[in-house]
């Protein structure tokens, strides 16, 4: 299971990733851990057939907490085998909140993506492309600045913040 989500969280650690595209990046393995939900018992086979394999190798025996009438500390979930207590209690359980995690993260990417391209149209990608074209010098932007009480940002590179130049509210001298 972590190895669908290693892609993702390698994909999210990026300085330089587009909003869009991590979107759409944990909707897709969001998706994914879904149908996996869904097919639980399908899967919960092959898994502990899988780790079961290991286990015979490493020499682990399989042992499975007690469980008792009136247990309020730990999930008491009645099985009748082993396969059937991990399922109930350690796998289901955790694709369920890895799943609603992961859904809660993308509604908050969803919602500042929605927010930062309603505003797209008004905020030019490349200011300083713009500010050579309409030939607009740094007084007149203070000018403007003073005038409009607006925080104009300006630099080499208007994507990078260690280049930008934020502009005081206050009157400047050139």
């Amino acid at each position: 299971m972590l190895s669908t989500t290693h892609n993702l969280s390698e994909k999210l650690k990026k300085k330089k990733i587009d909003l869009s595209q991590a979107i759409e990046n944990v909707t897709s393995v969001s998706d994914l851990l879904s149908k996996q939900r869904v097919n639980a018992n399908d899967n919960f086979k092959f898994l502990y057939a899988q780790v079961k394999e290991i286990a015979a190798k490493l020499g682990i025996k399989e042992e499975i907490p007690r469980v008792c009438r009136l247990q309020t500390a730990r999930n008491n979930v009645s099985y009748s085998a082993g396969k059937e207590y991990y399922r109930r209690a350690v796998y289901v359980p955790y694709l369920d909140d890895f799943c609603n995690s992961l859904n809660a993260l993308n509604l908050t990417r969803k919602q500042l993506h929605l927010y930062n391209t309603s505003f797209q149209n008004f905020v030019p990608k490349h200011i300083s492309i713009h500010w050579k074209l309409l030939s607009i010098s740094k007084k007149e932007i203070c000018h403007i600045k003073r005038s409009c009480k607006v925080s104009l940002c300006c630099g080499k590179k208007s994507g990078v913040r260690k280049n930008l130049k934020i502009f005081p509210k206050q009157p400047l001298v050139l």
